[in-house]
Protein backbone atom coordinates (compact mmCIF):
# COMPACT_ATOMS: atom_id res chain seq x y z
CA UNK A 1 0.00 0.00 0.00
CA UNK A 2 1.00 3.80 -0.85
CA UNK A 3 2.95 4.86 2.75
CA UNK A 4 4.33 7.58 0.20
CA UNK A 5 1.98 10.94 0.92
CA UNK A 6 2.43 11.86 -2.54
CA UNK A 7 -0.59 12.02 -4.64
CA UNK A 8 0.16 13.47 -8.46
CA UNK A 9 -2.62 14.03 -10.80
CA UNK A 10 -1.79 12.84 -14.44
CA UNK A 11 -4.02 14.89 -16.94
CA UNK A 12 -1.67 13.44 -19.60
CA UNK A 13 -3.30 10.05 -18.83
CA UNK A 14 -6.39 11.39 -17.73
CA UNK A 15 -6.83 12.88 -21.59
CA UNK A 16 -5.60 9.90 -23.35
CA UNK A 17 -8.09 7.76 -21.38
CA UNK A 18 -10.47 9.91 -22.62
CA UNK A 19 -9.68 9.21 -26.07
CA UNK A 20 -10.43 5.25 -25.65
CA UNK A 21 -13.28 4.43 -27.31
CA UNK A 22 -16.55 3.78 -24.48
CA UNK A 23 -14.71 6.27 -22.21
CA UNK A 24 -16.47 9.19 -21.45
CA UNK A 25 -13.76 11.06 -18.65
CA UNK A 26 -11.17 10.14 -16.22
CA UNK A 27 -8.96 11.51 -13.58
CA UNK A 28 -5.87 9.46 -12.83
CA UNK A 29 -3.95 9.90 -9.23
CA UNK A 30 -0.07 8.51 -9.05
CA UNK A 31 1.10 7.52 -5.71
CA UNK A 32 4.32 5.88 -6.57
CA UNK A 33 4.19 3.23 -9.09
CA UNK A 34 0.47 3.45 -9.14
CA UNK A 35 -1.89 4.59 -11.26
CA UNK A 36 -5.67 4.79 -9.49
CA UNK A 37 -8.42 5.59 -12.05
CA UNK A 38 -11.66 7.06 -11.39
CA UNK A 39 -13.40 6.73 -14.98
CA UNK A 40 -16.76 7.03 -16.55
CA UNK A 41 -17.87 4.70 -19.56
CA UNK A 42 -20.41 4.68 -21.65
CA UNK A 43 -20.41 1.13 -22.30
CA UNK A 44 -21.82 -2.05 -20.88
CA UNK A 45 -24.33 0.10 -18.64
CA UNK A 46 -21.39 2.03 -17.35
CA UNK A 47 -19.65 -1.14 -16.39
CA UNK A 48 -15.86 -1.82 -16.86
CA UNK A 49 -15.01 -4.39 -19.39
CA UNK A 50 -11.75 -6.17 -18.82
CA UNK A 51 -10.81 -5.10 -22.55
CA UNK A 52 -11.75 -1.66 -21.54
CA UNK A 53 -9.39 -1.67 -18.81
CA UNK A 54 -7.00 -3.06 -20.46
CA UNK A 55 -6.74 -0.16 -22.77
CA UNK A 56 -7.13 2.15 -20.40
CA UNK A 57 -4.06 0.68 -18.49
CA UNK A 58 -2.01 0.78 -21.58
CA UNK A 59 -2.64 4.36 -22.03
CA UNK A 60 -1.66 5.01 -18.41
CA UNK A 61 1.69 3.07 -18.76
CA UNK A 62 2.24 5.26 -22.36
CA UNK A 63 2.16 8.23 -20.57
CA UNK A 64 4.77 7.22 -17.41
CA UNK A 65 6.67 3.67 -18.16
CA UNK A 66 7.78 3.31 -14.46
CA UNK A 67 3.71 2.82 -13.34
CA UNK A 68 3.63 -1.04 -12.34
CA UNK A 69 -0.19 -1.04 -10.99
CA UNK A 70 -3.36 0.22 -12.61
CA UNK A 71 -6.21 0.33 -10.65
CA UNK A 72 -9.17 1.10 -12.71
CA UNK A 73 -12.98 2.04 -11.34
CA UNK A 74 -15.95 3.40 -12.28
CA UNK A 75 -17.82 3.24 -9.05
CA UNK A 76 -19.42 6.63 -8.70
CA UNK A 77 -18.29 7.71 -5.27
CA UNK A 78 -14.73 6.41 -6.13
CA UNK A 79 -15.40 8.97 -9.22
CA UNK A 80 -17.00 11.98 -7.03
CA UNK A 81 -14.32 11.65 -4.92
CA UNK A 82 -11.27 11.90 -7.36
CA UNK A 83 -13.09 14.49 -9.47
CA UNK A 84 -13.74 17.02 -6.44
CA UNK A 85 -9.59 16.46 -5.55
CA UNK A 86 -8.56 17.52 -9.24
CA UNK A 87 -11.21 20.47 -9.16
CA UNK A 88 -10.02 21.25 -5.78
CA UNK A 89 -6.36 20.99 -6.38
CA UNK A 90 -6.86 22.94 -10.19
CA UNK A 91 -8.12 25.90 -7.56
CA UNK A 92 -5.78 26.13 -5.53
CA UNK A 93 -7.85 24.76 -2.48
CA UNK A 94 -5.89 23.04 0.66
CA UNK A 95 -6.17 19.18 0.33
CA UNK A 96 -5.27 18.84 3.48
CA UNK A 97 -6.71 15.44 5.11
CA UNK A 98 -7.57 14.01 1.54
CA UNK A 99 -4.35 11.98 1.24
CA UNK A 100 -5.73 9.78 4.89
CA UNK A 101 -9.03 9.64 2.79
CA UNK A 102 -7.53 8.50 -0.55
CA UNK A 103 -5.65 5.88 1.14
CA UNK A 104 -8.67 4.29 3.59
CA UNK A 105 -10.73 4.78 -0.34
CA UNK A 106 -8.15 2.51 -2.29
CA UNK A 107 -8.22 0.15 0.23
CA UNK A 108 -11.72 -1.02 0.35
CA UNK A 109 -12.09 -0.04 -3.70
CA UNK A 110 -8.91 -2.29 -4.26
CA UNK A 111 -8.36 -4.63 -1.41
CA UNK A 112 -5.81 -6.67 -3.45
CA UNK A 113 -2.79 -5.77 -5.21
CA UNK A 114 -2.07 -6.55 -8.36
Amino acid sequence: MNTDNRIQIANQAAEKIAKVNGVRQANVLVTQRNAYVAAVVNTNQGKLTPELEGQIAKQVRATDPNIQNVYVSTNPEFVDRINTYVTDVGQGKPVAGFFEEFNTMVQRMFPTPR
